[in-house]
């Protein structure tokens, strides 16, 4: 992929798997669930485990469903949740808004070797 004459350079990435952008955007998409159970709460969605699951399978199977049969796109879609990967999901969000949330919206270049360039 290429972001040259792209109209927002960043959005390029969301269909690229191995960006974190794609990543996000996926997370996103799939974890609308959370908001549709709680309420646009996410604690009170968090106390109700089993119906996070039900409806996230729900919300991945409407997305396989728009896809078209040979799509390259399914085979990445993650595995079904149960109430027990909900649980951590929801224990693990504390510690991700304070180590993720960086406010970073375009991945960062990987750093390299080469030497900083120098300015005359």
């Amino acid at each position: 992929m290429n972001t040259e004459g792209a109209n927002e350079k960043e959005h390029i990435f969301g269909a690229a798997p191995e960006r974190k952008r794609y990543q996000a955007y996926r997370d996103v998409a799939l974890e609308m669930a959370t908001i549709a159970v709680g309420n646009d709460d996410r604690k009170a969605a968090g106390t109700q485990p089993f119906t996070v699951a039900k409806v996230y399978n729900r919300y991945k199977a409407l997305i396989r469903e728009g896809l078209e049969e040979n799509s390259p796109i399914k085979p990445l879609l993650p595995s079904d949740k149960r109430a027990a990967g909900v649980g951590r999901d929801f224990a693990a969000l504390p510690y991700h808004i304070k180590t993720d949330n960086k406010g970073d919206s375009i991945q960062k270049p990987t750093k390299t070797n080469e030497p900083a360039p120098t300015t005359a």
